[in-house]
């Protein structure tokens, strides 16, 4: 540590020494380079001392020498310039620091009165002195904590600067002592001086209770206004506590809207699909494609019917990935599938708090997550009449309601609808509102059946055996002929999903070393269809029975179903009872419904 570093700080202990002794004062670093001095020796500051025996011999023994005649004292006898001197004596104490010595104070005379009153008080100004010394050690040590605290203080901002998120940190009272370059672009502080605010400026949502507490929070949505805008984050906070008290907060920010497309890119990462994957070269779904290639890049709601299993989902993915936001969210969801107490605060979300058995964060809805994205509402025949009322203002506002909201939040997203419903029956029956109904049907798209588009049936085969072969690993690379007939000649209740499952049964059921999918493979209902015209040539007497058995049970349950449907509702709340009374799951009675095309 060289003393240079505090100067400033020698030369008023030097100018000190002075005033209290009227005697010259010169204090010398390791390399006899005069750091400070007053008097004669001022204009030599920063000017190495000619000879500077004495303060070498100190340096060396550690101990203070008092030179009482330059003339004759055995310190100056060795030195190069004897008797070339300008001052008569003084005194030379060594400055520690660490347990190294970094230089000596010269207090100098150039009379003998002076030199006199040094010698009379040698003791008390060695005293003295060594405790100036230690005045510049403590500054000395104060410095190089400084410096150390500036290192880390820099390494520290490097760090955070080098975070993806936003980091704040906090004192007791809120005020920000901290901000890295992340959380002042988000927060819209770019080149400003942001650090005298108050986190409460900034937001007023504060958990401050919580985190005083000691609580350390997760995902805790802040919300920041800024020119009458709205802007939203998700914050990560914990507490500083030290000896159990408060001393402030580290915030990590992340944009809402960054979050939203992070999880939704984990979660739909392989699910991207586009026209190319719809397998299909009849006239209709050429046609279907034509259409939505021409309607894809819009902003304008579609509505897609057809019977379950004709792949809804999928045109409607293939529709939002031809579009401008394909790099955007992609929502589906399921009304159907989820209880009516639920579905609310599934599309729309919830505030904190907003009722009994609320989550304390809240809970983001569908509609949020699919901010300049898609939304895909499936089953939305399905919707209970009290919520179509929201969904159609949603359509005509493009803003949405959180459950114990206070403020609307204004949504950027396109709404694709699926059904397998009769939408306009239930309209005329008082189940759908009819104003939804044409908000929703802005552009219709009704996909056909795939008994009415036999000509991909093969098509989708020859996909499902390779995807199948793979994935199970099998080696089946053709069908036969009776297999293809077999499948040609079925009437294909459950569409292309019940197809998918046929081959997946087939490619199960095949051996490991057959390169040809026969009809034996084929699931017994698919083989012993009723709908072929040479069924009885291929099935004995005892065979024919079991299947008329089974095509009987089948449509007594079908017409068993349709019935309790029309009687009690096609609601949530309605298919509940239905699976009660028939003595099944909910889940199952969906399942039915799919697979009897319902």
């Amino acid at each position: 540590m060289n003393i240079s570093k505090i100067k400033h700080v020698a030369q008023d202990i030097a100018e000190a020494i002075y005033a209290a002794f009227q005697m010259d004062v010169e204090i010398v670093n390791s390399d006899a380079v005069r750091v400070a001095a007053t008097g004669r020796a001022f204009p030599k500051i920063g000017r190495k001392m000619q000879y500077g025996t004495g303060s070498k011999m100190v340096m060396e023994t550690n101990q203070y020498v008092f030179i009482d005649n330059t003339q004759l004292s055995k310190v100056c006898l060795s030195c190069p310039g004897l008797g070339k001197c300008s001052y008569l004596g003084g005194i030379i104490t060594p400055i520690h620091y660490e347990n190294e010595i970094i230089g000596t104070i010269n207090m100098v005379a150039y009379d003998y009165d002076r030199l006199h009153t040094i010698k009379q008080n040698l003791e008390g100004i060695a005293d003295f002195l060594e405790k100036m010394s230690d005045l510049l050690a403590t500054k000395m040590s104060e410095l190089e904590l400084i410096e150390k605290e500036s290192k880390m203080n820099s390494a520290l901002r490097t760090l955070i600067n080098t975070i993806s998120n936003g980091v704040i940190a906090i004192d007791p009272g809120g005020d920000i002592t901290q901000i890295n370059e992340k959380a002042k672009e988000m927060l819209f502080f770019s080149n400003v001086r942001v650090e005298v605010q108050s986190i409460y400026e900034l937001f007023e949502d504060f958990p401050t209770h919580e985190i005083k507490t000691g609580q350390e929070l997760q995902n805790y949505e802040l919300t920041y206004k800024r020119l009458h805008t709205k802007h939203r984050y998700l914050a990560n906070i914990k507490s500083i506590i030290v000896n159990q008290r408060y001393e402030g907060a580290v915030i990590s920010l992340q944009n809402y809207k960054d979050v939203q497309i992070m999880a939704y890119e984990m979660m739909n990462s392989n699910r991207d699909i586009t026209f190319n994957d719809i397998i299909g070269e009849s006239p209709k779904i050429k046609e279907i494609k034509s259409l939505i290639a021409h309607v894809a890049d819009g902003n304008s709601t579609i509505l897609i019917t057809g019977e379950s299993g004709t792949g809804k989902e999928m045109f409607a993915r293939a529709i939002h990935q031809a579009s401008s936001r394909a790099s955007k969210p992609f929502i589906s969801i399921n009304c159907g599938a989820i209880p009516e107490t639920l579905i609310e605060s599934e599309l729309f979300g919830y505030e904190k708090g907003a009722f009994t058995g609320a989550h304390a964060k809240g809970r983001v809805g569908k509609f949020e997550l699919a901010d300049q994205g898609t939304i895909f509402l499936d089953e939305v025949g399905t919707m209970p009449l009290y919520l179509q009322i929201k969904l159609l203002r949603v359509l005509q506002t493009r803003e949405i309601d959180k459950i114990g909201g206070k403020e609307t939040i204004p949504v950027d997203v396109r709404i694709v609808a699926a059904t397998n419903s009769n939408l306009e029956k239930m309209v005329e029956e008082g189940e759908f509102r009819e104003d939804l109904y044409y908000r929703l049907n802005v552009i219709p798209i009704k996909l056909p059946p795939l008994r009415d588009r036999s000509e991909d049936i093969i098509h989708l085969s020859h996909f499902f055996i390779a995807r199948y072969s793979e994935m199970l690993g099998r080696n089946i690379t053709y069908i036969s002929h009776e297999a293809e007939q077999t499948l040609l000649s079925h009437q294909w209740p459950g569409n292309i999903r019940e197809l998918e499952n046929a081959i997946e049964f087939a490619i199960n059921l095949a051996g490991h070393e057959e390169t040809i999918l026969s009809e034996k493979h084929l699931p017994s209902s698919i083989k012993n269809n009723t709908s072929r015209t040479n069924v009885t040539q291929h099935a004995s007497n005892q065979d024919l029975q079991i299947t008329q058995l089974a095509i009987s049970i089948d449509e007594y349950e079908k017409n068993q179903i349709l019935h309790l449907l029309n009687n009690i509702g096609s609601s949530t709340t309605a298919k509940k009872r239905i699976a009660k009374q028939l003595g099944m799951s909910l889940a199952t009675l969906y399942r039915k419904i799919k697979h009897y095309g319902i």
